[in-house]
């Protein structure tokens, strides 16, 4: 058995889809129904399967970065990275291979949230 990930709108991917996408809403009896994007209202939980969110892009990821609250810190001897969030001062999240996967990890943890 596995875990289904869900969001609480408005928080969660559901802003990458088309208006007319279909997500799974979760009722209070705790099934699944079929709910279009536009019917979410704030509070519902829904799940989103993996394959219809489109892949992030890098300009994506370079747009999320350039809003400023966060800082990555790559070092090519160790070859990792490493994020600090530029408000508290401190390192939220590290030992990553790459940026795109430190930046990946990043703005799930803020769709989340």
């Amino acid at each position: 058995m596995s875990i289904i990930k869900t969001s609480t709108f408005p928080k969660g991917k559901h802003h990458q889809l088309k208006q007319g996408e279909i997500v799974q809403l979760l009722q209070a009896n705790g099934r699944f129904r079929d709910c279009y994007v536009t019917d979410l209202m704030d509070g519902d939980e829904y799940y989103m399967p993996e394959g219809i969110v489109p892949p992030r892009t890098d300009a994506d990821r370079v747009a999320f970065i350039g809003k400023g609250r966060y800082d990555i810190q790559f070092s090519p001897a160790m070859e990792t990275c490493d994020i600090y969030d530029n408000y508290a001062k401190e390192c939220i999240l590290g030992d990553f291979g790459s940026w795109t996967e430190a930046v990946d990890a990043l703005m799930d943890l803020e769709e989340q949230s």
